[in-house]
């Protein structure tokens, strides 16, 4: 799926979409016994990582580090929840305009009757003791946090099955809020604010009367200006589990990944996005590799979409994870890393035109660090136009043609609607799917690198690419000569 872009006649406007390789990983915790990270670029290029670090079996604390060089190098870990006991875990972190930094975290994990949420302040010179931002909620739990464009910091909680929150404004907490006042069972995964500083919302959800089967992806948001809740949008068709994510495109829409595990329902991680009108039918991404899918999700500079899955499976006795990466282009995806066990969710962000990844791994199943990645977005694959004059669907044929490396295919969109394009051989056996999203009405252009979708060279032949858009279906025919 894309991001909407900003459209003028017949001018490209999109960037480049991935080409450059991932970096090698950078252990940025080295201490072992490390999961749960997140982190946040500031308006100086800092990059700001926090994480769960085990001392004992009911002892963590949060620990911060961060990196001035992009990534090269890490300053050492250090406490910055200052427990002596109990359990601190989840933290996340965000940084306001100013590059001042906020970290949420659940607190006393150990005992499920008094979990509180803490709040820690730093102001480029020192950390702020712990602030309870759930008093008086002893149970509070899955917390998540977001500063919106008047540095306004929203803390978000879970209390028996529902949302609670609090928000905090030049430096003035408000009064504890529900958003929903009924018996429903909310779970709030991840919150992000637009420009207009309107929250939109990734959230399992189900009547209070159903099972817990009945849990559904969903999405909901609070309008800024009239300080009110949207009612609930349910976008999974079968049971969603608690994996999710949320980016808004150029146009402040919003696009949401979730995963599914819950037989005998449809497993994999899926994908929806908000089209101005409805969302868009969801979309299974990669081919369901394993059991238990947790995605991180992010939108380009060019409105293109990238994913990182961490896929956990298990066969017999053995335990075992993939990291892959998917984008636009390649849904076949391609394996980051493989090894014993993965720990947790991965972290995605995409800024200035550059994918950081954070994620933990171990490959012992008892050392588990926390580990960086990035990846320069450089080449051209999917180009964005727009004609101030009628569109009219249409494949044009692709050049060079013929061709001995890369080609360029150029298609047209008359309406927004689902597009598929396929490669396909003069035996008509499919060799390679370049797109199969949602796109908006417009000019588009795609490259086919010559390769199958193993990553393999074609050979020399005759090759046919079909664009199908609705029930539309177009067909070109290309010579590749080795």
């Amino acid at each position: 799926m894309l991001k909407l872009f900003p459209l003028f006649p017949l001018i490209l406007i999109a960037k480049c979409l991935s080409a450059g390789e991932w970096t090698v990983p950078v252990n940025v915790s080295r201490l072992g016994n490390d999961t749960h990270a997140d982190f946040t670029i500031d308006n100086n290029n800092i990059i700001h990582c926090v994480w769960s670090h085990r001392l004992e079996v009911n002892h963590r604390k949060i620990l911060y580090s961060k990196s001035e060089d992009g990534g090269e190098t890490w300053s050492k870990p250090f406490d910055i929840s200052l427990n002596d006991d109990f359990w601190a875990s989840f933290a996340h972190i965000c940084a306001d305009s100013k590059n001042n930094l906020y970290v949420s975290y659940d607190y006393n994990i150990g005992n499920v009757y008094k979990t509180e949420v803490h709040l820690l302040f730093f102001n480029g010179q020192a950390w702020s003791m712990p602030d309870t931002v759930s008093i008086g909620y002893l149970g509070a739990d899955r917390n998540c946090l977001v500063i919106d464009n008047n540095n306004r910091v929203y803390v978000f909680w879970r209390w028996g099955e529902t949302i609670y929150y609090r928000y905090k404004d030049n430096s003035v907490w408000s009064d504890v809020i529900r958003p929903f006042n009924d018996d429903n069972n909310y779970y709030l995964w991840k919150v992000i604010a637009d420009d207009k500083n309107n929250l939109h919302c990734a959230a399992n959800y189900k009547k209070s009367y159903q099972s817990s089967y009945a849990y559904r992806a969903a999405y909901f948001n609070y309008n800024y200006t009239e300080s009110t809740w949207s009612d609930v949008t349910i976008l999974s068709d079968d049971t969603a589990s608690e994996y999710f994510d949320i980016d808004l495109d150029s146009d402040y829409r919003p696009h949401i990944v979730w995963s599914q595990d819950i037989a005998p329902y449809t497993a994999g991680t899926f994908y929806s996005y908000f089209d101005r009108i409805a969302w868009t039918e969801p979309v299974l991404i990669g081919k369901n590799r394993g059991r238990i899918e947790m995605p991180a999700f992010t939108l380009d500079e060019n409105d293109q979409p990238h994913f990182v899955i961490n896929i956990y499976n298990q066969k017999v006795h053995l335990k075992f994870d993939l990291l892959y990466y998917y984008n636009a282009i390649a849904y076949e995806g391609k394996l980051l890393e493989d090894t014993t066990k993965f720990i947790g969710k991965p972290k995605l962000i995409c800024k200035g035109n550059i994918l950081y990844l954070v994620y933990s791994k171990s490959y012992d199943q008892i050392i588990t660090d926390v580990y960086f990645r990035k990846k320069d977005l450089t080449s051209t694959s999917v180009n964005h136009y727009k004609d101030t004059t009628p569109l009219q669907f249409q494949l044009n044929q692709n050049y060079p043609n013929p061709f001995n490396n890369s080609t360029i295919i150029q298609y047209t969109l008359k309406s927004n609607i689902y597009a598929n394009i396929t490669i396909f051989d003069i035996k008509g056996t499919l060799v390679k799917t370049l797109l199969n999203m949602g796109q908006r009405h417009g000019i588009y252009k795609i490259i086919w690198d010559g390769t199958d979708s193993s990553g393999n060279s074609a050979g020399s032949g005759v090759y046919f690419c079909r664009l199908k858009a609705g029930e539309q279906v177009l067909i070109k025919k290309m010579l590749l000569i080795r």
